[in-house]
């Protein structure tokens, strides 16, 4: 080779013939290896497991009713009746791509399952897209953007898998870039456009899970530009002080609010002190699956909420560290001193690794320090580098004081993904700093080849140290991770033939690359290979539906089309439970084994569910009894308060639940514990699990069978003929003529949003049963009507949108209004 001298890696992927056509071919064979790597996955034939795939039954109950135009906020079917609207929240169901998905069920028959995945992939792919245009920003250099995004792709994918962390973090490259493009824009009227889609995608964020994770990231980041004086504060205050820029702002702040309503109405009105909504998802990952006693308000008040949201946690640890080094970790683990793998893989590949680290030294960008102190609190605020499940550690306390809502996520596991984003982005800078710029005359120096070639030197003498010290072998021969130990060797042997001009320099980026590439896509088949439930799922679902009617439903429970009885739960094998919650829990299970798939539930049903025993729960639940039944007064027994009534139903024996119906004339959610109350003297409560459940049930077995067979004298006898009129997810009608007074019991999930209605008369609704609804009716002929009336969140729905409606017809109008202007300054006020 002749010519001038190779002092960088550039040549043909960097000229001005082929620069075109070097970041197109990249980005086709991103798609390719991509698409050949998760075929199975994008098409549906395998699914996302563990957690990403519990959440898919509130997905599919709110797919389904969204279809036949009925908001679902109540669930009959989980549990014993909860409330169902603080998971569309939870979820992330309001995300406008929800009625996408529900039009595209309803308008072409996909199956929910179907669009679930594509759901799941849909936040991948906003979350790469988004940092693909951050990249390109912070290092204007299109090839090494979209080789830093496709690298992310493949790792956050991977990441996905098992644990659905985009819901946490897939708006934040977006939100980020929007938010310099406004700081770079402020004084011409493009700040217009750039504020109103920063507006939108906060608006959106808001009610996707909890969303401190985006507010930490968004207000530490803006601190450090003006911090580092990448922006001068006072610049930026004198051009936002205009008066249309001021009622612009005003507008987006409302806005903001608007679209922010459902969250903040759920956590204003329903877990507040007095509330009655536990947050399930935290008890079950704090009490290792085991639902302890603490769970009680009655005796635990508030400090176990308070303890659960500010003392404790699921974090990285430094098992999730090592993946860093080692994409396959399956025989090393077992030597690092726990029992588990990794939660989350890190790997993003060892060469991405390398010039992660070159970047953070070589990147040339005035964003290189701000980005690198957000992610330095991000790993602070994520590794406790003990325990996955560990308590927060100092730093992570100090974190906490200084961003109080970063208490409301115990769960910082998720935040590996964010992780993964900011060394991608430093991936991204290093590789630019190893290619000329075609707008920079000068190129990279010889000595940093000579870095680069040291840094992959590194992994090399890392993992055989760490493989001797936890295996007893310098040489981990897994099935990839002896592999990567060649990876560094052959990208020093690239190098140095560019550097002895016996290969082109834009070979050596595309070998690079594509040992990049490779790399990753071996952990991430090997990783999808080993989820195949979606032929099991899929044969469940395409059951025609007589078939699906007998698996489902027992003719002897069913009423007027209307069940009648809860099921103790619903085994279906390998089937996740939860993840089929309308379609499986149709059989209105009482205990569903997995309550992960709700977010939330009332408080008055876990102090059932671990203050009374299984065959009380039976009793009283629904479960042995119909579901509606009708009390003559003097076969009912008053309690003066919530405690008093409890302890009626722990010492009540079999034949009092069969002929009394226990009345609380005073309840609320939560009592002030007792002075002397300790939360660690409480015990598991380790009774309650399906075999302990079978037991009990089939002790009953007898009774019920006989019961079954005269339900005709249960809901019509010499004092009552009742029938079910009509029932729908957040109602139920019944036709009642009683000729003696008393009350008509729904046993289904107490609330005080219940109302119920006789005609139009409005009738008090008592509580029955502990966790139970009721109502009194004089002698005669009754057309009664449950309903469930969360009046607040329904205002909050409407605020949200026409916060959402209004910010797209402002997005519309800036980006008409700049196609005209362009550029131009704004005019001074």
């Amino acid at each position: 080779m002749t010519g001038e001298p190779v002092n960088s890696l550039s040549d043909i992927l960097t000229s001005e013939e082929n620069s075109s056509k070097g970041w197109k071919v990249l980005a086709l064979a991103i798609v390719i290896i991509y698409g050949a790597t998760f075929f199975d996955l994008i098409t549906s034939k395998q699914a996302f497991m563990n957690d990403a795939t519990v959440w898919y039954g509130s997905f599919h109950y709110y797919l389904e009713h969204m279809k036949q135009g009925i908001f679902p906020y109540w669930d009959p079917y989980a549990l014993m009746g909860t409330y169902f609207y603080p998971n569309i929240s939870g979820y992330g169901l309001l995300d406008p791509a929800c009625l996408v998905f529900t039009a595209l069920s309803k308008l072409f028959h996909v199956l929910p399952y179907t669009l679930f995945t594509f759901f799941r992939l849909y936040r991948i792919f906003v979350f790469t897209t988004g940092a693909y245009f951050l990249y390109r920003y912070v290092s204007n250099n299109r090839l090494a953007s979209i080789a830093a995004s496709g690298i992310l792709l493949f790792t956050v994918t991977l990441q996905n898998t098992g644990q659905p962390m985009m819901d946490y973090c897939f708006t934040i490259p977006f939100a980020l870039y929007f938010m310099l493009l406004l700081l770079d824009n402020i004084t011409n009227r493009r700040r217009y456009l750039y504020l109103s889609g920063l507006t939108l995608i906060t608006g959106i964020t808001m009610n996707v899970f909890i969303p401190s994770l985006y507010l930490f990231t968004m207000f530490f980041f803006l601190t450090a530009l003006f911090v580092f004086r990448r922006y001068d504060l006072m610049h930026i205050i004198t051009s936002l002080r205009s008066r249309k820029m001021i009622l612009h702002l005003l507008l987006c702040a409302v806005l903001v609010i608007m679209m922010s309503a459902p969250p903040f109405s759920v956590y204003l009105f329903d877990t507040a002190k007095d509330g009655e909504l536990f947050a399930v998802a935290k008890l079950v990952d704090s009490n290792n699956f085991r639902f302890k006693q603490m769970m009680a308000t009655e005796f635990g008040g508030d400090l176990f909420f308070d303890k659960l949201r500010k003392d404790s946690g699921t974090f990285l640890s430094y098992g999730s560290a090592l993946n860093l080094l080692y994409p396959d970790l399956e025989g090393l683990r077992y030597r690092t001193g726990s029992d588990n793998p990794p939660v989350v893989p890190l790997y993003i590949g060892i060469i991405p690794l390398i010039l992660f680290l070159f970047g953070i030294f070589y990147g040339r960008s005035s964003l290189t320090a701000p980005f690198l102190l957000l992610m330095v609190f991000v790993v602070l605020g994520s590794f406790s580098f003990t325990d996955v499940y560990s308590t927060f550690n100092p730093v992570q306390k100090a974190l906490n004081l200084m961003f109080p809502p970063l208490r409301m996520l115990d769960t910082r596991i998720n935040f590996a993904s964010l992780i993964s984003f900011f060394m991608c982005l430093f991936f991204c800078l290093g590789l630019s700093a190893l290619m000329r710029h075609q707008s920079t005359p000068t190129m990279v120096p010889r000595n940093r080849l000579r870095t680069v070639l040291f840094l992959c030197l590194i992994p090399i003498a890392a993992k055989t140290i760490m493989t001797g010290y936890y295996a007893g072998t310098p040489l981990f021969l897994s099935r990839y991770d002896a592999a990567v130990l060649a990876i560094p060797i052959a990208v020093i042997a690239a190098l140095l033939l560019v550097r002895y001009r016996l290969i082109r320099p834009g070979v050596a980026v595309g070998i690079i690359l594509l040992i990049s590439f490779v790399d990753l896509a071996a952990p991430c088949i090997t990783k999808i290979s080993q989820l195949r439930p979606t032929a099991t799922m899929y044969r469940f679902l395409s059951l025609s539906g007589e078939e699906r009617e007998q698996l489902l439903h027992d003719s002897e429970r069913v009423f007027d089309g209307f069940e009648l009885y809860r099921a103790p739960f619903v085994p279906i094998g390998l089937i996740p439970v939860a993840a089929f919650n309308e379609l499986l829990a149709k059989t209105r299970g009482a205990f569903i084994s997995n309550v992960l798939g709700h977010t939330f539930t009332t408080k008055r049903y876990y102090d059932m569910f671990s203050l009374l025993l299984p065959e009380q729960q039976m009793l009283i639940n629904g479960v042995l009894h119909p579901v509606v039944r009708f009390f003559p007064l003097d076969q009912t027994i008053k309690a003066t308060d919530r405690r008093e009534l409890l302890e009626n139903i722990r010492t009540s024996g079999f034949r009092s639940f069969e002929t009394y119906m226990f009345i609380e004339e005073n309840g609320k959610a939560a009592y002030d514990p007792p002075a002397d109350f300790r939360l660690s003297d409480l015990e598991d409560v380790l009774w309650f699990n399906d075999d302990r459940i079978t037991t009990v049930y089939n002790d009953y077995l007898p009774y019920l069978a006989v019961l079954r067979r005269n339900i005709a004298r249960v809901l019509s006898n010499e004092d009552v003929t009742l029938r079910v009129s009509g029932f729908s997810i957040n109602e139920i009608a019944l036709s009642v003529e009683n000729r003696v007074g008393g009350y008509l019991q729904y046993t289904d999930g107490w609330s005080k949003y219940w109302r119920a209605y006789d005609g139009e008369t409005e009738l008090p609704v008592l509580i029955s049963n502990y966790n139970s609804k009721a109502v009194l009716l004089s002698p005669g002929k009754h057309d009664v009507r449950f309903v469930f009336d969360p009046r607040h969140y329904k205002i909050a729905l409407l605020l949200f949108y026409a916060g959402l409606f209004i910010t797209v017809v402002l997005a519309i109008y800036t980006v008409r209004q700049t196609k005209r202007t362009d550029h131009s300054p704004v005019p001074a006020d």
